[in-house]
C-alpha cells in the first residue's frame, strides 16, 4: 500500500520565493564580478603581449559569466514554476472540494 503524502502550498510558494531570491544574488554576484574584472583590465598594460592577456581572460571570462546567468535565469524559472505550481495546487483543490461537495448534494439522507 502506498503511503498518502501532503502538500503544503504556502510551503511550496516560499520556497519558489527562495529560489527566485537565489537566482537574484546569483546575478548579483556575477555582475559584481564583471565590474571588477573591467578594473583588472588596464592592469594587462596596453602593450601586445598585455593586449592578448586581457583579451584572452575577458574572452573566457566571459564565457563562465555567460553560463552563470543561465543558471540564473533557470533558478528564476524554477522559482516561478515553484510559485505556480502551488497555486495550481490549491485551485485543483478547491476545484476537487468543490465537485465533491456538489455531488453529495444529489444524494439521499
Amino acid at each position: 500500500m502506498t503511503k498518502p503524502f501532503s502538500v503544503d502550498p504556502d510551503s511550496v510558494h516560499r520556497s519558489g520565493g527562495e529560489v527566485l531570491a537565489a537566482a537574484d544574488a546569483l546575478r548579483s554576484v556575477v555582475n559584481a564580478a564583471r565590474a571588477q574584472l573591467s578594473e583588472y583590465t588596464a592592469a594587462c598594460g596596453g602593450d601586445q603581449i598585455g593586449a592578448i592577456m586581457a583579451e584572452t581572460g575577458n574572452g573566457c571570462a566571459a564565457v563562465i559569466f555567460d553560463l552563470f546567468d543561465e543558471i540564473a535565469d533557470a533558478l528564476g524559472e524554477d522559482g516561478t514554476d515553484l510559485q505556480e505550481m502551488a497555486g495550481t495546487y490549491l485551485r485543483t483543490d478547491q476545484v476537487a472540494a468543490e465537485t465533491i461537495t456538489d455531488a453529495g448534494r444529489g444524494l439521499a439522507v
